[in-house]
């Protein structure tokens, strides 16, 4: 993960990783008042409420006119810190939000189906009941399966996040670290339901999923605190 320094609205420095963040915190080119975002989000912290930060930070005694403290860029180029991977119970959490977002638009789905196979049953007098819940039952699944996919592939390509990620802090990157695209988002969503029974156990074991694997993605801490 990436960070950048934040002067004023319209000036950053970087992206830093962790480990260059730490060395100006320790030589005093950061102090613990200094905006910082990672690269994946707009909120900023001060230094001092990173938590890789805190112990390395320095107070410093405000001035009457003093704009800012001013920060340096310094020459050093390091290889960027690993993401760190979202825990599973939040993971899991997310997921349970989300589907019980998905589990609302299909049983809307089911209620509009279902009003109109009475409908239809009314309006024809009798009926081949059957083949007509049969056919209600495999748009049922149809629609199930395209909410299913359009929730992800929409809240992760547009928007970074799912609703239940997003309260959790959790969010779906690449390989590269960086917010995933609308073609990876959509695999990633179409794996996801393909695979969902076995997900649970995958995930329990490798810490991270079938799904991810698959479509290059991987599910990160983004919040900070």
């Amino acid at each position: 993960m990436k960070f950048f320094i934040v002067k004023d609205k319209n000036t950053e420095l970087g992206p830093y990783p962790e480990e260059v963040l730490i060395d100006m915190a320790t030589s005093g080119d950061i102090d613990a008042s200094t905006l910082i975002r990672n690269s994946l989000m707009k909120r900023t912290q001060e230094a001092k409420k990173i938590p890789f930060l805190t112990d390395h930070v320095k107070e410093v005694e405000k001035k009457e006119d003093t704009e800012g403290a001013k920060v340096h860029m310094k020459p050093l180029g390091r290889t960027s810190n690993s993401v760190r991977l979202a825990i599973k119970k939040h993971r899991l959490t997310a997921f349970v939000i989300d589907l019980s977002i998905i589990y609302g638009l299909v049983y809307l789905l089911a209620a509009f189906l279902n009003n109109s196979l009475i409908m239809q049953n009314l309006s024809e007098g009798t009926p081949q009941a059957s083949a007509s819940y049969g056919s209600s039952a495999a748009l049922l699944f149809a629609g199930a399966y395209l909410i299913f996919v359009m929730y992800y592939t929409i809240n992760i390509g547009f928007f970074a996040q799912t609703p239940g990620q997003r309260f959790y802090g959790v969010m779906a990157v690449n390989t590269e670290d960086m917010p995933v695209n609308l073609q990876r988002s959509f695999l990633y969503s179409v794996f996801f339901f393909l695979l969902l029974p076995l997900e649970p156990f995958f995930v329990y074991i490798a810490s991270k999923s079938l799904h991810e694997i698959l479509s290059g993605t991987k599910i990160v801490n983004v919040r900070f605190g």
